[in-house]
């Protein structure tokens, strides 16, 4: 029996278009086999799955792909983020004294936890607007699936999940 079956029930708090290819902006690549591993996942960990809001999908509906730098001129993207942060911790709170694992995307302007592109669509160290939000609001774990290596990806989060958990 694994850690995270005996301990605290788990939350993964998991980036909309992982779950819903639909909400990622137009051109961007979707794998449909994400969900199935996600799902997999939350399974094989008796977790509980809560998907994040999309800011961007939320604010701009359909969209062409933008930079963290385009995002963070549109006014009032950032406040909305901070809305929709405040709103899903709200959301959470029903589950209690639970572990919560936030899955964001490589590289997303809004979801990403460690890179994303600037004005000039260079990578710079940093995370996704909505994930500042979120970091600054609650206590969980973060980790994220990067589309280009989606196994690695996930392997990556479970060692996370059965050491942290």
């Amino acid at each position: 029996m694994s850690k995270s079956q005996t301990s605290k029930p788990i939350i993964l708090a998991v980036s909309p278009c992982l779950l819903n290819p639909k909400v990622r902006a137009e051109g961007l690549s979707q794998h449909p086999e994400i969900k199935k591993k996600i799902l997999k996942l939350a399974e094989k960990h008796n977790a509980k799955i809560e998907q994040l809001p999309c800011p961007e999908f939320l604010f701009l509906r359909k969209r062409q792909p933008k930079t963290y730098d385009e995002y963070v001129q549109i006014k009032g993207f950032k406040k909305f983020c901070e809305k929709l942060a405040q709103d899903f911790i709200g959301k959470i709170k029903r589950y209690g004294n639970c572990h919560i694992f936030v899955i964001g995307i490589a590289r997303s302007p809004s979801c990403s936890i460690s890179y994303v592109h600037d004005k000039n669509d260079k990578l710079k160290k940093g995370e996704g607007l909505f994930i500042h939000s979120l970091r600054r609001k609650i206590k969980a774990t973060f980790g994220e699936i990067d589309y280009r290596n989606i196994d690695a990806s996930i392997e990556k989060i479970e060692k996370i999940i059965e050491t942290a958990f």
